[in-house]
């Protein structure tokens, strides 16, 4: 769900079908195991002017679906993966099945290695979370009004989870990785305090003490210009440290390839419907 819909069944890719039919699976996934009655998967396919042969058409892209998830499952079997009852349709998936849901488990992983001090075995994990993502969440029907919530909902987890990232460079003193990366960062997140302090602390540990407090100071012309609003509490304790010259300085990180995780095991993108 990371991206364009893919299903794997032991890890080869099978179809899913056009629009209709990812469309359709979207709604499943995002439901988390609720049934959703046939009524309202007619609605997210055909939100203003049904056809008269609504219903029967949707039955067939579940039909569709169940043949792509279930293609071992018997003629008159009950459904295991796509169940019925007389609430609708729900997905019965397993905990490691979704791309969203390991995902959400290794950067989970990596903000508790990060807080425990970690920094390296933290970048390992967001790594392996963030090269899950294959491009916008729920890519098929991104600007269907069911999906707009949970799309906007992980990508502000995937933003988390870029700038954990950066701080675990910070902290291992990948000093001129983090540099660079954190600028490409605050250009398409420019209203993220802590992004600015962590380059101003990158800045100051690479000897770059006036370019740390020339970012403090666009980071506090930012925030009032566009939100009125005086920088918070870490960004202003920031600038005394740098100020006074107290704050911790890290030691450079020895770091191989063209970043502190160049050498960390990648993830390839996960499939949605994998088992």
């Amino acid at each position: 769900m990371l991206g364009p819909t893919v299903v794997r069944h032991y890890g080869r890719a099978v179809a899913v079908g056009g629009p209709s039919p990812r469309t359709v699976l979207c709604r499943l996934v995002i439901a988390n195991g609720r049934f959703v009655s046939i009524d309202a998967l007619v609605d997210c396919l055909w939100p203003h002017d049904p056809p008269p042969s609504a219903r029967i058409t949707a039955q067939g892209y579940l039909s569709v679906l169940r043949r792509t998830l279930e293609p071992d499952r018997a003629p008159r079997q009950p459904g295991r993966v796509l169940v019925r009852d007389g609430a609708g349709y729900a997905l019965r998936l397993g905990s490691r099945t979704l791309d969203v849901d390991q995902f959400s488990r290794a950067a989970a992983q990596g903000r508790d290695l990060l807080t425990t001090g970690a920094a390296r075995s933290a970048l390992v994990r967001f790594d392996v979370a963030l090269a899950l993502w294959r491009g916008r969440a729920y890519a098929d029907c991104a600007d269907h009004e069911f999906v707009v919530a949970e799309s906007h909902r992980l990508q502000e987890l995937r933003t988390g989870a870029l700038e954990h990232r950066l701080a675990a460079l910070v902290e291992l003193g990948a000093n001129d990785t983090a540099i660079a990366q954190l600028r490409a960062f605050l250009i398409e997140h420019p209203l993220r305090e802590r992004g600015w302090a962590l380059l101003a602390q990158a800045l100051y540990r690479a000897g770059r003490r006036g370019d740390a407090l020339a970012m403090l100071r666009e980071a506090r012309n930012r925030l009032i210009d566009e939100l009125g609003v005086e920088p918070g509490p870490e960004l202003a304790e920031l600038h005394r440290d740098i100020l006074d010259q107290t704050l911790t300085p890290r030691p450079a990180a020895k770091i191989n390839g063209q970043g502190a995780g160049a050498n960390a095991k990648r993830t390839p993108p996960q499939a949605v419907g994998r088992r």
